[in-house]
């Protein structure tokens, strides 16, 4: 769309290919992290996003770029969305986003409410 050279075809096919088969990985990310972040738990969720960017996807790019070349910097995306995922998923599934003051206002209202 931007431009006709073959090359800069080739490498935005690449990027698409190698990244768009691991939306899920990201749309689940996403996903609980919102949810975290509804809940009231937003300092873990900054972190989290912090360092899958600064911790995560900027080393792995840069180390897998020095042996994979452009190809390298679009792994590490996908390598930073499954990190991300699995961190948020392990702190949904331990629990300690229920007692935040949000989450702990929403129990205590549903509660009411059923009473």
């Amino acid at each position: 769309m931007f431009s006709s050279d073959a090359e800069v075809i080739s490498i935005g096919g690449d990027y698409l290919t190698i990244v768009c088969s691991f939306y899920v990985l990201f749309s689940v990310f996403f996903l609980i992290n919102g949810a975290l972040r509804g809940a009231g738990d937003t300092v873990f969720s900054m972190f989290v996003t912090l360092f899958i960017l600064w911790g995560v996807r900027i080393p792995m790019s840069m180390y897998l770029s020095q042996h994979h070349g452009v190809t390298g910097i679009w792994v590490g995306i996908p390598v930073s969305w499954f990190i991300g995922m699995a961190l948020v998923l392990a702190w949904y599934k331990y629990g300690r986003w229920r007692k935040s003051l949000v989450a702990t206002k929403n129990i205590d209202a549903s509660a009411e409410v059923i009473e």
